[in-house]
Formats: C-alpha cells, sequence, structure tokens
C-alpha cells in the first residue's frame, strides 16, 4: 500500500487539466529503496519498484466521479482485505494513513 499510497498522494501536487490521449499510454516507475529516498518513505521491505500505469487519467476519472483520494485508498484496503491479505491502517491527525507493511497471507 506505501506505493499505491505514494502514487495517488502525489498527484495532489501535479496541476489539474484537460485529458489528452497520451496520458492512457503513461507508465511511470518509482523505486522504492529500503533506506527511503528525497521522494520515497523508508520501509523494512527489500527494495522494490512499482509501476503507475494511466496516473493522470485515473485521477480524472476519480475526481470526475467525486471519489476522494483517501475514499479510494480505504476502498482498496477493503478489497486487500478480502483477498486475504492484511494491510494496517490508521488514523493520524484526523486523516487517514496506511502503514507501510503489507502481507500475502
Amino acid at each position: 500500500m506505501i506505493s499505491i499510497q505514494h502514487a495517488v498522494g502525489g498527484l495532489a501536487s501535479k496541476p489539474e487539466r484537460d485529458l489528452l490521449m497520451q496520458d492512457f499510454m503513461t507508465v511511470e516507475t518509482t523505486n522504492f529503496p529500503k533506506e527511503g529516498s528525497n521522494h520515497t518513505p523508508a520501509h523494512y521491505f527489500s527494495e522494490f519498484k512499482f509501476k503507475n500505469y494511466a496516473p493522470i487519467a485515473f485521477r480524472y476519472f476519480r475526481d470526475l466521479f467525486g471519489i476522494q483520494p483517501d475514499d479510494f485508498l480505504v476502498s482498496l484496503f477493503f478489497i486487500i482485505k478480502e483477498k486475504n491479505i492484511i494491510c494496517d491502517m490508521y488514523v493520524l491527525s484526523g486523516s487517514l494513513k496506511m502503514s507501510y507493511h503489507l502481507y500475502k497471507m
């Protein structure tokens, strides 16, 4: 979930604009080193990469249907829970945060 939270939260800094055809073909790859980086938090997993497909397009559709980023993350949490994956979730300062660990049962 750390990678999904990073991808969804990172879109907040990008300005909203009209959707373009090229937005559907964009793939952003982010490396998550164990010790963290200037753009990613530290975690206790092995280093991994996360590919984010069409992030601007998906943000556009979430906005179009009125889906807030926190609501989207919560819905993913419940899908993950149904698939027997444990993901801790906690509330900090009134906003939803996902913890940095994810385990397959």
